[in-house]
């Protein structure tokens, strides 16, 4: 309550490493957790200072210590830690980069948390499942009113270890409240959506902050947000080791732990109708997002930072064309023992990486066609696939694509100057013809080209799922430019977002301008293509006209763009 109301008395407190270090102990405790975990996330978001975990002792082993329900609300803390260092990057000048082993704490915590045993599968794992594991009853009703016992009853709620990851039911209860019995947070979520939390219920008028309606709140649904959340802030976890130093091996640990695997499954399940139109939402006003908006909003950065790469990295976003008719990885593929027992650690990995081959092969009889079919799309080994990408980064401007003239031939291969049976291509082969420069329909670049489309103007998902195509096209070869230029309607889509009547809201011309820039980096046939689809048709003069102002009068968010162009 005091870190709460008064901030100067919360600064002092987070300036405290032994109080801090003391918090994350006690969330090991399942009967301090809630407690610890409160506090501790207040600390860390204000304190000025990045907090060191190596303050804290053992810490590795705490964290190998954590049941799956244990390590679901860790998972909160380590977030809160690691989006001050986020914030920290972002403000003024940068400080000089720093240098092993004279590492900042910030990258000195992301390089503790790569190196932990056991942590990257076991956050893996937990994403699987689409509801909480056993044991988290308990914090959820611990935020409610202590009414008739309930609380008390699922105190005692049995926990599994990692040997058997489960999904705990939603018991079928109804909590009755009176509004002033809601607490201020989960009135907020209430009042927002209450169709979440009050699923049928059709009365006009539900308003808990002025105490005109009594509730009912079904569990089900709480647990549900809930778990949303959590989740959410897992894959902010890896998001954050996905940056910076530790960039390409935790790219590479969580590709072989099969990551974009469940991120499908995750992008499958969830529902991507837009929220309502913006309200008084989680953000305050003009805000439409939903606890599982922001899980999807969270899913789509960590797709993001999975297809980055720089130079002569790895190229990961490849993968994306793979088919993904494969059974969806299951909680069961990725359970592992417990990291106490002897060699537990080390077994779980094994079994993990076992999981991820076997999720790329389940689609076929034989893990023989799956290389056949990656062959196709230049990926017969994820390693060695991936790699190639820096190949083409590493060519000089005039190898990147020679063909000239505004449109491509069907089948003229754009990757280096070769075309499609001449052994040039890393992504085309002899028998795969013109495929290489279409999206199989199957594959994960597809589903999200397709979602794209589909999103209306003030669509939450709009700007997520534009600057994950941006991150596929950033790190793509001229081919692959050329594949996703040719996805029906593209580019007719990006330069409707450019050319809205309205100027667009912040910071949509920066998001579809970045994306049109990469798209045409170094790609002449495509500036072409483009330019001449510009001028099309009736409206083409003014259209350019428009386009133009918009560059003049955004300059800042064209920069790019102008930058791609000059240099093409």
């Amino acid at each position: 309550e005091l870190a709460i109301s008064d901030v100067h008395q919360a600064e002092v407190l987070a300036s405290q490493r032994p109080l801090l270090a003391l918090l994350f102990n006690l969330m090991g405790d399942k009967a301090t957790v809630d407690a610890a975990l409160t506090l501790a996330q207040e600390l860390l978001a204000v304190g000025l200072d990045i907090f060191p975990l190596s303050s804290v002792d053992a810490m590795p082993e705490l964290i190998g210590s954590l049941s799956p329900r244990g390590l679901s609300l860790f998972g909160r803390a380590l977030a809160v830690l690691l989006a001050k260092s986020a914030e920290q990057t972002m403000d003024g000048i940068p400080a000089p980069e720093c240098v092993a082993p004279d590492l900042c704490a910030s990258c000195a915590n992301n390089q503790m948390l790569l190196c932990m045993p056991s942590l990257l599968e076991r956050i893996v794992a937990l994403l699987t499942l689409r509801a909480p594991p056993p044991g988290l009853w308990s914090h959820m009703l611990a935020q409610l009113p202590s009414t008739q016992g309930i609380v008390h009853q699922w105190a005692e709620e049995s926990e599994h270890g990692w040997e058997q990851l489960l999904e705990a039911p939603a018991p079928q209860m109804v909590v009755l409240l009176s509004p002033e019995q809601v607490p201020p947070g989960l009135r907020e979520l209430v009042t927002t959506n209450p169709a979440l939390i009050f699923p049928g219920n059709t009365a006009p008028g539900l308003n808990l902050n002025t105490g005109h309606m009594q509730g009912s709140l079904h569990l089900a649904a709480l647990q549900t947000a809930l778990w949303s959340t959590l989740q959410a802030d897992l894959l902010y976890v890896l998001w954050a080791l996905m940056g910076g130093k530790t960039k390409q091996e935790a790219q590479r640990r969580l590709v072989s732990l099969g990551l974009l695997e469940v991120l499908q499954a995750m992008f499958e399940r969830l529902d991507w109708t837009p929220p309502a139109l913006p309200h008084h939402g989680q953000h305050g006003s003009g805000c439409s997002c939903s606890p599982q908006s922001c899980l999807q909003m969270q899913l789509l950065r960590t797709l993001q930072a999975l297809c980055e790469k720089e130079s002569n990295q790895t190229s990961y976003h490849r993968l994306l064309l793979l088919p993904m008719s494969g059974r969806a990885p299951s909680s069961a593929d990725v359970s592992m023992d417990d990291a106490s027992c002897p060699n537990g650690a080390a077994a779980a990995r094994a079994r993990s990486h076992a999981a991820a081959a076997a999720h790329a092969a389940s689609h076929a009889h034989a893990h023989t066609d799956v290389d056949a079919a990656a062959d196709a799309a230049g990926m017969g080994d994820v390693e060695a696939a991936a790699r190639r990408g820096g190949a083409e980064a590493s060519k000089p401007d005039s190898a990147r694509g020679s063909a000239a003239g505004p449109s491509l031939p069907p089948h003229a291969c754009m990757h280096g100057e070769g075309t499609v049976g001449d052994g040039a291509s890393d992504l085309c082969g002899p028998s795969v013809g013109p495929s290489c420069l279409e999206a199989a329909e199957d594959s994960f670049l597809h589903r999200i080209l397709k979602l794209l489309l589909e999103q209306p103007p003030h669509s939450v998902y709009l700007l997520g799922l534009a600057s994950c195509v941006h991150k596929w096209v950033q790190a793509s070869s001229v081919s692959e430019q050329q594949l996703v230029a040719r996805f029906p309607g593209f580019i007719d889509f990006v330069l409707q977002q450019l050319l809205c009547e309205e100027t667009p809201p912040e910071p949509q011309l920066q998001v579809f301008f970045d994306l049109l820039a990469e798209m045409l980096k170094f790609n002449l046939p495509l500036l072409s293509l483009v330019q001449a689809q510009l001028a099309s048709g009736s409206s083409g003069e003014q259209r350019v006209r428009l386009f133009i102002d918009r560059l003049n009068s955004h300059i800042v968010d064209a920069s790019i763009f102008i930058q791609c162009v000059v240099l093409t």
